[in-house]
């Protein structure tokens, strides 16, 4: 799964003591013993910038008016693409969505991106979070609503009704 596409970095000591940066790009576990049956590695210049996918990790979801007035959040996007040097890619990016608003969309643009990180995604057309009304309490307010105005029209035809019958005689 995607879990274990995630890129480990580590060091990799050569026989001859000299270690050099790597990242593990593929890994294979034995699927009985669980231990590395084939690793791929791939020496990295630390001060060459290169692009990877972060993952995103929403906080202050309880907090989001949105949320507290009853809204369901959905996270619409769940990683990221990024530039930055090895050594400053984070395992994920943590976005702050404590000032959500109901039937408003938390764009990548609002979100504090640490400043060793490049953002590759449009800032502006990607959207990491929403909050939208419960659906399922909309649904039982309308069907409420046109019962309670049924009810009402019968009461008034029959109130026309009798009226009519008392002229008549």
């Amino acid at each position: 799964g995607p879990m274990m596409e995630k890129s480990l970095r580590t060091t990799l000591e050569i026989s001859g003591g000299k270690t050099r940066p790597v990242i593990v790009k593929d890994q294979q576990h034995h699927p009985v013993r669980g231990d590395y049956v084939h690793l791929d590695l791939l020496e990295v210049d630390l001060k060459q910038v290169i692009h990877a996918v972060v993952q995103v990790d929403l906080t202050g979801v309880e907090d989001a008016p949105g949320v507290v007035q009853g809204g369901v959040l959905d996270q619409v996007t769940r990683e990221i693409n990024i530039e930055a040097l090895p050594t400053d890619i984070p395992d994920s990016i943590v976005i702050d969505v404590s000032a959500l608003e109901m039937n408003e969309a938390f764009n990548l643009s609002q979100a504090t991106i640490p400043a060793e990180l490049t953002v590759l995604d449009d800032a502006e057309e990607t959207v990491i979070a929403t909050i939208v009304p419960p659906t399922k309490v909309e649904a039982a307010e309308t069907v409420e609503e046109e019962i309670g105005v049924v009810g009402e029209g019968e009461e008034s035809a029959e109130a026309a009704g009798d009226s009519g019958d008392e002229g008549g005689e």
